[in-house]
């Protein structure tokens, strides 16, 4: 957007699992080809591209169908930030969960924090899991098969279904707005492969 110099605007492109609410583990390698994020001076956010493992896994009240209020959704991903010092190539891995408080979850409020698994560059493969232990109420995100492991823990309801229900694969860019300067850019290619739930995409 060219109107201001504030807010921005993501996007978010993917390809979601056929019966998404029996998954409880997802788990895929992928390695990122290409990623270039050049944001907006005068905005105080600043542009992202990602790729991750994403879905909803709960409601923690009254669901509405399609929407995603109360839906609680978690991710594991890789993230380039257009104000990263990290070198060129370099993308941090990261895991989340949160409460979408708007139907199309633009707004959201975190549960814990969000959770650091390191770097990987451009050309590297990685693999990514990110679990849903419902026993404990926990989420947990793993990277390269254990070799890093991080959890958020939560106390609200999650007894009943999302009002969204879906578990995917994805890439999302989020763009600043900017009338001040040249436009935003944001692109990541990245290969996923070695696709598994449940079982096989079990920690």
């Amino acid at each position: 957007g060219t109107g201001s110099d504030a807010d921005r605007l993501g996007i978010s492109w993917g390809e979601n699992i056929t019966r998404a609410w029996p998954v409880t583990q997802l788990k895929a390698q992928l390695r990122v080809n290409a990623v270039e994020v050049i944001g907006c001076a005068a905005n105080p956010a600043s542009s992202r591209a990602r790729a991750r493992l994403i879905g909803t896994f709960f409601n923690t009240g009254v669901p509405t169908p399609g929407s995603f209020v109360g839906d609680v959704m978690a991710q594991v991903y890789l993230l380039r930030d257009s104000e990263s010092v990290d070198a060129p190539g370099v993308l941090k891995v990261e895991g989340n969960a949160f409460v979408c408080t708007s139907s199309d979850c633009a707004t959201s409020t975190l549960l814990g924090s969000t959770q650091s698994l390191g770097t990987v560059e451009v050309g590297q493969n990685i693999v990514l899991q990110l679990e849903w232990d419902k026993a404990t109420k926990k989420f947990t995100f793993l990277r390269d098969n254990g070799a890093q492991t991080a959890s958020v823990t939560y106390s609200v309801s999650d007894q009943i279904a999302p009002g969204n229900s879906f578990k995917g694969l994805g890439l999302r860019t989020d763009l600043e707005n900017c009338a001040s300067g040249p436009r935003v850019y944001g692109a990541i290619d990245v290969r996923y492969d070695n696709v598994s739930v449940n079982t096989k995409g079990k920690p």
